[in-house]
């Protein structure tokens, strides 16, 4: 927008109509608020009190008695002047209306029935001859008029209005050249065709998530000419404004509906409307009536968001082609509500501005596509963070394969993560690699050095020191250089500016170390599903010599296969050593030898891995992914009966937000049970093995209901049900291509059939997921029966009498907490007070007996069962727990069991008020029973 355009005569005459719309929607909302001070309902009253008279002279003209017929006289019949009538209410007068809205209420009014009602659709002036504006006509309705004003704000455009936009259109240009050269440019029908700017056809591409061959060859053959790094420049201006933009100001319901986008792309639209209008009526007072009395196009009160100055009017999305004609969209699909219908060409530039950088393919770009991915991710934007990864994973930088990675650690968006998949797969695919492959290889070990950390000196005489500690969390401690711990820092050092600087970015990389160990762990979990081995050299390579990943592998078991085929399991000292399971030396790698993550499940007898548990304990190893204490799972007579479905974990009432949270970051697509899409029940929890070929289903159906916003209303708990495999069919190489070709088939598997790491790994996913997500409500079958969900729902047969198991849930996860227990519990506690039950502890305090179950945690006093809730989780004078528990650091659960049984154990000693007051309130009940 230019100085000259305030001269334009079309913006002249633009704004002088609406100084007259502003001068008579004035005086309309000041008649309207004395309206309400008759009655503050006055305006609903008059329409009930016009209908009832409606209805009784229609029956009385033509004797009419059927009240069917009656009801379909509706207030869309009633005129504007009903609001003029005080006969209604039985009132001698009421407030007298502007003249202008007396003589439109005339207009709009008819007597074809005997007596006054609204035209339904009024009758065409001259100012509506032209189809452009086709648009305004609409029922003429008292209720439906007056709901496109406010009383308290400014509903239609004014002089204020068209000033403010002009500013907006003057920043909008400045600083957003780009943005506004293609919104305002693109989306103005007016803007002659010649004037449009022919770089913007450029980047014109077919509506995909990913770009074609054809398209990058275009794009690419176009930046080597002489003057294409002028497309290069616009694109990356384009996309990097558009970003700016979106975190200034928040769209609803499209691009455009940023307001003060909205407001500079629509002014120039809207002052040439305007003029139009005013050329077709005559006169700026006709022009001015034109729009109030027809003001649902051009009212706020319909805007999103509401109180911006946003309208019906021009709030179009789409694009104008220059030299070709716009593109019939396809029929691809036959959706729900019909034929889908999608355009061929991109609705905007965004995408081809996006295959433009990843044609170019500069490794500049990654740093700031990634920081726009994240904030697409954090506003849930889909279709714009789809097309930023894959541009990414096209320009398949080292850079880009660890951003994308880091991406993935907080994406659960189904369609987001598939996207990021295709993405990882084509960067690696520039390698040469795997995914996997290339997350390895690209993996930063941020300064770290073997196991001594990262140093950096804050002082002369303090250093800070970067290591990885627990499951692989990156902490800073300081000490001096003879390696004296210090606890903290002098407050003259802390206020240092290097020292500042140092810990800055120290602090910054302990961050990245604790995202990127959780990926790099999940992973190494995953390669006993994945298939994945290491040669010796590889291995090597890859992990025991690269700082972070050598403290992994330096804490895991591994399966050492040597070309003859003899195996052996071993760990690896922080020396590079080479040990056995009973942590005594062993001879160092065959150079031909194949390394793998040992798991349990091929432990010849229970020795080998007790072995392993003694030695970890005397070193007091804390395993990231749990090994010797991994809880394994096997096919039982029962399942192989059943096959191919497996009830082991059915019939378990989960809160289904809590489980979604589980499932998904270990690979699990879960959809979200809600009402307004009842298929949703029909598409079971799935984890896809392509490594073995199969797919693993857990059915699920809905239970209650809540409020998701604009989502509409989801179950809050969902019910389990079978557990079954599916064959998967591989149509391209999963490793390289990111799964894209897959295809579950309906083929199901047979239990024994299914290979046995397979099968304890997914059963231990929902073992842990039934175990940490269970609803220790009492939710018993009768009461399912009386929740309306249930029977609408759920498609499949008996589900009013579904079987609920009468106590909490027991699995491989509280079996290993037992077993923890009975190790432990010999230094913890005197020896009678705790006792080990097949599922329970049973706690001897001083003042009562307690039942603590070791899977839920639920704890009952006995001999009643009654409940008893703790606050307090860490008991005075608690002995601290040996290393052992360190084992299963992942088991939250576990350790709040361990402070609850301490704390039990000691009850006399209690003093939180809350424990006391459920104790006192036992006591009572008791001493009145006896």
């Amino acid at each position: 927008m230019t100085q000259g355009d305030t001269l334009d005569p079309d913006f002249a005459v633009a704004r002088m109509v609406l100084v007259e719309i502003g001068i008579y929607e004035r005086q309309l909302v000041h008649w309207m608020v004395e309206m309400e001070k008759v009655s503050t309902n006055i305006f609903y009253q008059i329409e009930i009190a016009w209908i009832e008279q409606y209805k009784s002279r229609i029956a009385a003209l033509y004797n009419i008695t059927r009240q069917p017929l009656l009801d379909n006289m509706t207030r869309y019949h009633m005129p504007l002047q009903a609001c003029m009538m005080p006969e209604l209410l039985e009132l001698s007068s009421l407030p007298r209306p502007p003249i202008w809205f007396t003589n439109f209420a005339k207009e709009s009014t008819t007597h074809a029935l005997g007596f006054a009602t609204s035209r339904i659709f009024p009758e065409s002036s001259r100012m509506f001859e032209s189809p452009s504006y086709a648009g305004m006509h609409k029922r003429n309705d008292m209720a439906a008029y007056f709901n496109a004003f406010s009383k308290n704000l400014c509903s239609l455009p004014d002089e204020k209005w068209f000033d403010q936009s002009l500013v907006y259109a003057r920043q909008t240009s400045s600083e957003f050249p780009c943005l506004y050269c293609e919104v305002v440019l693109r989306r103005d029908v007016s803007t002659p065709v010649d004037v449009m700017d022919p770089l913007l056809d450029f980047f014109q591409v077919p509506d995909a998530p990913h770009p074609s061959k054809k398209t990058l060859a275009r794009l690419a053959m176009a930046l080597g000419e002489p003057d294409g790094q002028r497309y290069l420049k616009f694109a990356r201006s384009f996309v990097q404004e558009r970003g700016q933009h979106t975190q200034i100001e928040k769209t609803y319901g499209g691009f455009l509906r940023a307001p003060k986008l909205y407001r500079a792309a629509v002014l120039p639209h809207f002052a040439g409307f305007v003029a139009d209008l005013v050329q077709t009526t005559g006169s700026i007072h006709e022009a001015a009536m034109g729009i109030l009395g027809h003001p649902w196009r051009f009212t706020f009160h319909y805007g999103q968001p509401p109180d911006t100055g946003t309208m019906r009017f021009g709030a179009d999305d789409h694009i104008r082609p220059r030299t070709v004609e716009p593109l019939i969209p396809v029929v691809k699909s036959k959706g729900c509500c019909g034929p889908l219908i999608v355009p061929e060409i991109s609705a905007d530039i965004l995408a081809g501005c996006l295959w433009t950088i990843a044609a170019a393919c500069h490794a500049e770009d990654v740093q700031w596509l990634l920081v726009l991915s994240s904030q697409a991710l954090a506003e849930q934007d889909v279709t714009t963070f789809n097309r930023l990864v894959m541009t990414i994973g096209l320009i398949g930088t080292h850079e880009a394969i660890r951003g994308l990675t880091r991406l993935r650690t907080r994406t659960r968006h189904t369609t987001m993560l598939n996207r990021l998949d295709a993405a990882m797969a084509n960067a690696a695919a520039v390698s040469g690699l795997t995914t996997v492959e290339a997350e390895e290889i690209v993996a930063p070990d941020h300064g770290l050095i073997g196991v001594f950390g990262r140093q950096e000196h804050v002082s002369d005489e303090i250093m800070a020191v970067l290591t990885i500690a627990g499951s692989g969390q990156g902490k800073i401690h300081y000490e001096s250089p003879t390696g004296t711990p210090c606890r903290k820092l002098p407050s003259p050092i802390q206020k240092d500016a290097k020292c500042l600087s140092v810990l800055r970015k120290l602090r910054l990389d302990a961050k990245l170390i604790s995202e990127e160990m959780r990926q790099h762990r999940l992973r190494l979990e995953r390669s006993w599903l994945t298939k994945q081995n290491w040669s010796a050299a590889a291995f090597q390579e890859r992990w025991l010599d690269h700082g972070m990943l050598g403290w992994l592998a330096r804490r895991q078991i591994w399966t050492e296969t040597t070309a003859n085929d003899a195996t052996r399991t071993c760990m690896f000292a922080n020396n590079g050593s080479v040990i056995d399971p009973d942590g005594e030396p062993s001879p160092p790698l065959d150079p031909a030898a194949v390394l793998r993550l040992w798991h349990p499940i091929h432990a010849t007898g229970s020795s080998l891995a007790a072995r392993w548990r003694r030695t970890l304990t005397r070193l007091g190893i804390m395993q990231p992914i749990r090994q010797a204490w991994r809880e394994t799972y096997v096919v039982t007579q029962a399942e192989l009966q059943s096959s191919p479905d497996s009830r082991r974990y059915a019939f378990r009432v989960l809160h289904q937000f809590q489980a979604i949270e589980l499932a998904q970051p270990r690979g699990w697509r879960v959809r979200t049970l809600v009402h307004h899409i009842p298929s949703s029940e029909g598409e079971p929890w799935m984890l896809v093995i392509p490594g073995f070929g199969v797919c693993a289903e857990l059915r699920t159906a809905g239970v209650g209901a809540i409020e998701l916003g604009r989502s509409g209303r989801g179950f809050t708990h969902v019910v389990t049900d079978r557990v079954q495999f599916r064959v998967v069919e591989d149509r391209g190489n999963w490793r390289y291509d990111g799964a894209r070709k897959l295809h579950i088939t309906d083929t199901p598997v047979r239990l024994g059939d299914v290979d046995p790491v397979v099968f304890s790994e997914v059963m231990r996913d929902i073992d842990l997921l039934i175990s940490v997500a269970a609803t220790t409500l009492d939710v018993g079958p009768e009461d399912l029966r009386f929740i309306p969900e249930i029977g609408e729902w759920r498609r499949q047969s008996g589900l009013g009498e579904i079987p609920l198991p009468s106590e909490p849930h027991f699995g491989g996860v509280a079996r290993t907490r037992r077993e923890v227990l009975e190790t432990i519990l010999p230094s913890l506690v005197p020896t009678g007070t705790v006792e080990l039950r097949e599922q329970h502890a049973i706690v001897h305090g001083r003042r009562h007996d307690y039942q603590i179950h070791l899977g839920s945690g639920e704890i009952l006093v006995l001999p009643d069962h009654r409940q008893l809730v703790l606050s307090l989780r860490s008991p005075p004078d608690k002995p601290k727990p040996p290393r052992i528990i360190l084992a299963l650091h992942d088991d939250v659960r576990l350790h709040m069991i361990v402070d609850d049984l301490l704390m039990l154990v000691q009850d006399h000693l209690i003093r939180d008020e809350s424990v006391l007051a459920q104790l006192e309130a036992l006591a009572r009940d008791e001493s009145s029973l006896g």
